[in-house]
């Protein structure tokens, strides 16, 4: 199989993940003289093992993640064709040592082309998580919320409302956050009505907060059945 461009070999097999329900990690690349690309490997997300390195930090400042690497073979390489100006296949490999994503959860995969992976590049840098973990999250975590703010802890003196939860792992998940002028009911509902859009109108059953009665209302009415 030949492509016209690496974007386009890319986008090929981007697609197929999708399809077939598996993420996808950048593998290593070549260069030649001229600094030009001249192969270029995309791999299951799942591909290789973390290192032990990792397992024995000293200075660790917060809890290890889930592991997630499971040494699949699974790949996708193609090669530049000088002479006939191509990108070529080289190596396809589709057998899984774990199982695929199912349709419902597919668009939840992480795949890491040039903007998603810049994107997430200057979330992590800004302490915010990806927008498509936190949606996995609060499908799989939130079925009870606590919303709280926070007052006088900014530089801009404004009550900051953030929705949280608790993983299987017993820590805290946060959902988002909300820098607001005021604690009106139409506020806090604008707010609620805000996460309940982002978050695919996954609605939790049950809210924990304070003693506010505008948020009280606020709840009553946008999540009716918490």
């Amino acid at each position: 199989m030949e492509f016209d461009s690496l974007i386009d070999a890319e986008r090929f097999y981007y697609t197929y993940a999708h399809g077939m329900g598996f993420s996808i990690r950048r593998g290593k690349l070549r260069k030649n003289l001229q600094g030009e690309l001249t192969r270029r490997a995309l791999l299951c997300g799942k591909q290789g093992y973390r290192e032990d390195k990792y397992f024995h930090l000293l200075n660790r400042k917060r809890n290890p993640k889930l592991l997630s690497r499971c040494g699949c073979e699974a790949r996708f390489r193609v090669v530049y064709k000088r002479l006939q100006k191509k990108w070529q296949v080289v190596a396809f490999n589709a057998e899984h040592n774990h199982n695929l994503a199912l349709r419902a959860h597919r668009h939840y995969l992480r795949h890491v082309d040039d903007g998603s992976l810049k994107e997430t590049l200057v979330m992590k840098s800004s302490g915010i998580r990806p927008y498509y973990k936190v949606r996995m999250d609060n499908k799989l975590f939130g079925d009870v919320i606590a919303f709280n703010t926070t007052y006088n802890k900014n530089s801009y003196n404004m009550p900051l409302l953030s929705p949280k939860g608790v993983n299987n792992h017993n820590l805290t998940i946060v959902f988002g956050f909300a820098l607001i002028s005021n604690e009106t009911k139409e506020t806090f509902q604008w707010v609620l009505q805000a996460f309940a859009e982002v978050m695919g109108n996954k609605l939790p059953k049950s809210v924990v907060t304070d003693g506010d009665r505008s948020m009280h209302n606020a709840i009553e009415e946008i999540f009716p059945n918490a």
